[in-house]
């Protein structure tokens, strides 16, 4: 399955690039792990019931934190929640 040149070079696998695309759409606001996840890994027809959600939202956390490391998202606790958003240079 071919991919875009973009991914290519940046050397993303499909879903770190599928998020950073999400974040890159949205590069004016920040998100949780959970609104993350629900826009990346569910699909709109589906339902979901709130285990299937939090099982994709630790799944997401671990695609964020190795985002984070890389320096292409950033990471941030305000109040007692933690966001994301895209990495601004």
């Amino acid at each position: 399955m071919p991919i875009s040149r973009e991914q290519f070079d940046e050397g993303l696998e499909d879903l770190s690039y599928k998020v950073i695309a999400f974040f890159k759409s949205r590069s004016k606001e920040a998100f949780e792990a959970s609104e993350v996840a629900e826009a990346v890994l569910v699909s709109p027809s589906s339902t979901k019931t709130s285990a299937e959600m939090l099982a994709k939202t630790k799944k997401m956390e671990f695609y964020l934190a190795d985002l984070v490391r890389q320096g292409q998202v950033d990471k941030k606790t305000i109040g007692d929640r933690t966001y994301y958003a895209f990495h601004k240079d």
